[in-house]
């Protein structure tokens, strides 16, 4: 039971955000991050940093390898998720770090927003 309600916590923090919609028979490019915990916070008072994007997503779906390495190297094989391959290839993408940031930061206020409005019940 506990193990389940713990997976169930868990997935409440799960977000996927779309990189890029689906073009022809390309399937759209979407990442999965996790909202920080609200002990976490403390670390975004900056905003949210490439660091936190490359730390905080966890899954990815319609990554292929022609995406990652360009078409003229890579196959249309999907590529699983491997978070050292996230890392390096979303530090040399800023406009996607911007846009999972941005998706990562509207989680937190949120989240935030749903808390206040509960203590105020």
């Amino acid at each position: 039971m506990t193990s389940l309600v713990l997976k169930q916590l868990r997935e409440q923090r799960r977000h996927w955000v779309e990189l890029r919609p689906a073009v022809g028979e390309n399937p759209a490019q979407e990442v999965c991050f996790r909202r920080p915990l609200e002990a976490e916070l403390h670390r975004f008072t900056a905003g949210v940093t490439v660091d936190h994007v490359c730390e905080y997503v966890e899954d990815w779906r319609g990554f292929t390898e022609a995406d990652l390495l360009g078409p003229a190297i890579g196959a249309s094989d999907s590529v699983p998720f491997d978070p050292e391959l996230w890392a390096a290839w979303v530090r040399d993408h800023v406009a996607m770090v911007r846009k999972i940031a941005e998706a990562i930061a509207e989680q937190i206020s949120a989240h935030l927003k749903r808390t206040e409005e509960a203590a105020k019940n």
